[in-house]
């Protein structure tokens, strides 16, 4: 029955994997469609009430330069996000290479320098000569 389902879900996986795929960019594209026009200045207004009671009204404060500014960088911020989120969701970038190094990053890790591996060598044959 589990092996069953597996099975579905493996031969499945590329609609899936596709569905979801599509979802993703859709919450992408919600994201910019909200952030965009923060990124041209277009920030809503502060709004205020003066008044009481009946004479109670709401009026518009215009909108600070520098914090119009503050509002711009952020998006611009988040608008790049919004793109590196899409590139690597679409496999659009290329790979990264990693390769493990020692701590000096000069050599790779695991690999031993001829006097290590004769050492090594030695330690070994020295063990299976005492085990005899």
């Amino acid at each position: 029955m589990v092996y069953e389902a597996c099975g579905e879900i493996l031969v499945d996986e590329p609609r899936l994997v596709e569905k979801m795929r599509v979802i993703e960019d859709e919450s992408l594209d919600e994201v910019k469609r909200l952030v965009l026009p923060l990124a041209y200045g277009q920030v809503p207004t502060r709004t205020k009430v003066v008044g009481r009671g009946k004479q109670a009204r709401t009026i518009a404060e215009p909108n600070d330069p520098v914090d119009v500014a503050r509002v711009q960088v952020v998006a611009a911020k988040r608008l790049v996000e919004v793109s590196e989120s899409r590139r690597k969701l679409y496999g659009m970038d290329a790979p990264q290479k990693v390769a493990l190094t020692d701590p000096t990053g000069e050599r790779r890790y695991g690999e031993l320098t001829d006097d290590e591996l004769t050492r090594l060598l030695q330690q070994k044959v020295a063990l299976l000569g005492a085990g005899q």
